[in-house]
């Protein structure tokens, strides 16, 4: 299952972090921060996905769930690879 953090590697390549938050209008150290926490939030998520032309719905969704503090129910939801392949 993807996760976001795979979302800003990918969008890394593209460029670097410094300009990802000048063009996304954010605080220079919010993709730095979100690495620490191990995941974006859905806005950011979304707003990086639309850029590199993946789908902003699927990726602000999963960083709902990787943000949901009930852990069992967040790793059940993240296995779930028949829901992932509907997306």
């Amino acid at each position: 299952m993807p996760t976001t953090m795979d979302l800003l590697a990918q969008a890394l390549e593209k460029k670097k972090a410094a300009h990802w938050c000048k063009d996304l209008n954010l605080d220079p150290t919010a993709l730095t921060q979100a690495k620490k926490r191990g995941h974006l939030s859905p806005a950011i998520a979304a707003s990086i996905a639309m850029v590199l032309g993946a789908d902003p719905m699927k990726w602000a969704a999963i960083s709902g769930i990787e943000a949901d503090a009930n852990k069992g129910l967040r790793e059940a939801l993240m296995q779930d690879e028949k829901m992932w392949r509907k997306l």
